[in-house]
């Protein structure tokens, strides 16, 4: 399965740069939940 594959990628990350990774994609995915993506982005462009 694809998601096997991408774990076992993700796995071999170093420790370091694996918490960075994550911590990023986790404050991506709290600022867009907090804010909403769609409203955001077709504010910007009317």
């Amino acid at each position: 399965m694809a998601y096997q594959s991408l774990r076992l990628e993700y796995l071999q990350i170093p420790p370091v740069s694996r918490a960075y990774t994550t911590a990023c994609v986790l404050t991506t995915a709290a600022v867009v939940s907090s804010c909403g993506a769609t409203s955001s982005f077709s504010s910007s462009w009317n």
